[in-house]
């Protein structure tokens, strides 16, 4: 009886194994050879040597397992919510990881190519308004470093304001203009 419950638990789980055995004894029961004999019983279990330094290491590598993936989980997680939930924190946290490296690789390509799709992905599920505001955020960091293109973003955007009638940003882009220019 009593290998047919400690069989199924952990050897850290000896109290309900214990708890177990107790109610299983706990009631009167007939022994097999003698008809009008009763027993019941209170078992105790315990590990003794050897078996409990086994016992206690499993369960200190079992709770480093855990700890361990916990800590892999909330690291991804903590990624994906804190810092590639938008443009702005992605290039940041790409800063910070790189300036720590030794020969730190801050090629904004490699950042297009490798950070940039997840910031698209996690981003997915924002707002159309937000989304834009984000591609033109990215779209005037690229160009920052081309004063041609510079020019060639503004003239687009003073063309797409004129054409939906807000010349007062029309009249912004064109300061704008002069400014880089």
């Amino acid at each position: 009886m009593a290998r047919s419950i400690t069989e199924k638990l952990l050897p850290e789980e000896v109290f309900e194994a214990e708890q177990q055995l107790t109610m299983a004894l706990a009631t009167w029961m007939p022994t097999p050879t003698y008809s009008d004999v009763e027993f019941r019983g209170r078992m105790s279990v315990s590990l003794t040597g050897p078996d409990l330094v086994r016992s206690e290491r499993f369960s200190e590598a079992r709770r480093a397992g855990r700890l361990e993936t916990v800590l892999a989980e909330d690291a991804v997680v903590s990624l994906s919510e804190d810092h590639l939930s938008d443009i702005t924190r992605a290039s940041l946290w790409w800063l910070r990881q790189y300036l720590s490296q030794p020969e730190p690789d801050l090629s904004w390509e490699t950042f297009d190519q490798r950070v940039r799709p997840l910031v698209a992905k996690v981003a997915h599920s924002k707002d159309d308004v937000e989304r834009l505001a984000h591609i033109l955020l990215a779209a005037t960091g690229r160009m920052s470093e081309d004063p041609g293109l510079q020019q060639k973003l503004i003239w687009v955007l003073r063309q797409s304001f004129e054409l939906v009638e807000w010349s007062d940003l029309a009249e912004m882009t064109d300061e704008l203009g002069q400014q880089t220019g």
